[in-house]
């Protein structure tokens, strides 16, 4: 049998190393078209509340996301480093090319890249510790972070979309369905707590005294005063309770020194962690099942190979 030349090894060599860049290049530049598209969906909805904007946005980050630790555990690290900015980057690209630039941006920018970083290393710490390629304990090892990621991505596409009127709304209609549940602490207090503040200050006075006559426009407006007074806020009466708990949470922020913000932010912030705890074991549960239907999916294909390393180690790596 011929000995292949030196020339012709060295062009195998590079052939090989070419196709592997630009497999990998293909899984990376996906990620990052499915997340820059998805944000462009996204922020369609957030402008003419579509649900056909709401579905392909989610279809497209469902993508994205499931890709990510196929991304993470296939990329050195090397080449990581350069692809990761570039994902970190591409859900904010619709607002970038509209000239939203602004240091919080870059800040945004950096914790997305450092989540990723973060989600990376569990996955790649988790599966380097194991023999077999076990997919359910590698993914849920960095769900966490990239739940974390997608939190945050969300929050600034809305923010910065100068949505902030409608999420007051949405809290309003929250609290207007609080209220309108909580029957039994109405019939507890027996006074009414939904209509306006005024029909609500009515229902107080007519439980208070049982004959006013024509006292109760007097003591209405004696109330009204004194609880705008308390408040803080001007009152015409008209307003809903669920409103003017929201006003008062915006105006005591307003006043509350830089110390107590810091304090109230931080609680809420550990609040926030808790929660986002509990939703990561839904959230993790889907991740996996995702991002193992993509795996088999790419292994089909032959983009992906299950390579053996020594006699028991398996590794996912790109199929030359």
């Amino acid at each position: 049998m011929p000995q292949e030349s030196n020339f012709y090894k060295a062009y195998k060599l590079a052939y090989s190393d070419r196709t592997l860049l630009i497999k990998k290049s293909i899984l990376a530049i996906v990620i990052m078209v499915c997340f820059g598209l998805g944000s462009v969906f996204f922020l369609n909805f957030l402008n003419n509340f579509s649900n056909i904007n709401l579905i392909v946005a989610v279809l497209l980050w469902s993508i994205g996301i499931s890709l990510l630790p196929i991304f993470f555990l296939v990329f050195p690290f090397s080449n990581f480093l350069l692809w990761n900015l570039g994902i970190s980057i591409a859900p904010f690209l619709p607002l970038l090319l509209k000239g939203q630039w602004s240091l919080y941006f870059f800040a945004i920018i950096v914790f997305i890249f450092l989540l990723f970083l973060c989600s990376r290393a569990s996955m790649k710490g988790e599966s380097n510790d194991l023999l077999d390629l076990k997919w359910r304990r590698i993914v849920l090892k960095g769900s966490f972070f990239l739940l974390l990621s997608l939190v945050a991505i969300l929050v600034t596409l809305v923010c910065f979309q100068g949505k902030t009127a409608q999420i007051e709304q949405s809290g309003e209609k929250l609290l207007d369905t609080i209220i309108n549940q909580s029957e039994s602490a109405q019939s507890i207090f027996g006074i009414q707590l939904t209509g306006t503040i005024d029909e609500v200050l009515k229902s107080y006075l007519e439980k208070e005294a049982s004959d006013l006559d024509g006292l109760d426009e007097t003591f209405l407006n004696q109330m009204k005063s004194n609880l705008s007074g308390f408040l803080n806020i001007p009152l015409t009466g008209e307003e809903k309770l669920s409103s003017l708990i929201i006003d008062w949470i915006k105006n005591y922020w307003q006043t509350v020194s830089p110390q107590l913000k810091l304090g109230l932010t931080l609680v809420a912030f550990i609040l926030i962690l808790s929660v986002l705890k509990f939703i990561n074991i839904i959230f993790s549960l889907i991740l996996v099942l995702f991002s193992w239907i993509s795996l088999q999916i790419l292994l089909s294909l032959k983009y992906l190979t299950i390579k053996r390393i020594g006699v028991e180690k398996q590794e996912i790596t790109i199929a030359l």
